[in-house]
């Protein structure tokens, strides 16, 4: 059967639903936000509860796992260590950015197959149909991603000027600044 970790993320707390066979959500502490901005451009990230996802999805040896929200591919570096050799790693992100960040965190490992796809998560089940492919477990971080509120070139930012843009996925829509004028 397959298994979905559901992670809802924030600086200080997360919930974390263990599957989605109707057991109870259990509150664990996140210790923090799981990606910070430095001041030399780079990002550090250190995935929440990893150890938890990874004992909940029980992946194996060739198994295909979903990373729903990939981000900076934390949680994915381990899953692709877990699914070696001859599994597959499906990563969506909306940001382009992102997912770029992601193929050079992850590369080409050995023995398992890497698939990453410009998507949102809700367009899973026809991605994995598309390419002939069964989940044995799905993992979606769900909160903001600290990576690109921190980012002033996203104009998410408080603490530092840069563009008023806002969009997660910058290849739909318009800047926030357009919509002001």
């Amino acid at each position: 059967g397959m298994t979905a970790a559901i992670f809802l993320n924030n600086a200080r707390k997360g919930t974390y639903v263990r599957s989605m066979n109707e057991r109870p959500a259990t509150e664990l502490s996140s210790g923090g936000p799981d990606a910070s901005f430095s001041g030399s451009g780079a990002f550090t990230h250190d995935p929440v509860m990893v150890n938890e996802i990874l004992a909940d999805l029980a992946l194996k040896p060739g198994a295909t796992v979903v990373d729903g929200t990939l981000g900076l591919a934390g949680h994915s570096m381990r899953f692709v260590e877990a699914v070696r050799p001859g599994g597959t790693l499906v990563g969506f992100d909306w940001d382009e950015s992102m997912l770029e960040r992601a193929r050079a965190r992850i590369g080409q490992p050995e023995g398992v197959q890497v698939v990453l796809i410009h998507d949102d998560f809700r367009n899973i089940s026809a991605s994995l149909d598309k390419l002939g492919l069964r989940a044995n477990g799905i993992l979606l971080d769900l909160g903001l991603n600290s990576a690109q509120v921190d980012d002033p070139e996203r104009g998410f930012s408080f603490m530092k000027d840069g563009p008023l843009d806002m969009r997660m996925d910058k290849s739909k829509g318009e800047p926030a600044s357009a919509l002001l004028n």
